[in-house]
């Protein structure tokens, strides 16, 4: 990448990482050696999983699928607002998607949402605004963005794992980016 970088000067190419927010890692000085990587200046706090136990150390990967259903989106959420406040993130990917496995909307994944949310604002990162997840209504959950006050900062997001979904998601980006407009029905 640093290569790449250098070869197309001519354009801004970011180096960046993805990753969870585990206590257990931050613990160990994981985050705190990415963050002192030169070569890496963007962290991205995205959880799809979450530690549930310290000792001995666990994943939500772990539990049964009926656990999960219940329970993700809070230990996710956890996780998130925990690894917002540690200070090593430029941007949360795709918070929405926390709450894949939930179908109704109700009181308590708004109390999640605004405590990501409210910890976003405070911490003066980006939420990002995924066009992967436009893509589904499973993944987008426009409730959430509701949520989002306009003084919170946003980012788009191609989360592209290919050539052809980056073409494809730039040709209809527009179109994606509907399903953020929070101020209609």
């Amino acid at each position: 990448l640093t290569a790449l970088k250098e070869k197309y000067s001519a354009i801004q190419i970011h180096i960046g990482l993805e990753t969870e927010y585990f206590p257990n890692f931050d613990r160990s000085g994981y985050y705190a050696h990415l963050r002192s990587l030169p070569e890496l200046e963007l962290l991205l706090l995205g959880q799809h999983m979450a530690e549930i136990s310290a000792s001995p150390v666990t994943y939500s990967f772990s539990e049964s699928q009926d656990y999960l259903n219940r329970n993700a989106h809070k230990l996710l959420g956890n996780a998130l607002v925990q690894g917002i406040r540690s200070g090593y993130f430029d941007a949360v990917a795709h918070p929405d998607r926390i709450f894949c496995r939930c179908s109704i909307w109700n009181a308590e994944m708004a109390a999640v949402s605004t405590e990501i949310i409210q910890a976003a604002v405070n911490a003066d990162i980006p939420l990002e605004m995924n066009l992967c997840s436009a893509e589904s209504p499973v993944c987008h959950k426009r409730e959430f963005w509701q949520l989002v006050p306009e003084r919170a900062k946003r980012i788009i997001g191609y989360d592209a794992h290919s050539l052809y979904e980056m073409k494809s998601r730039w040709q209809r980006m527009d179109k994606l980016l509907r399903v953020y407009n929070t101020h209609s029905n």
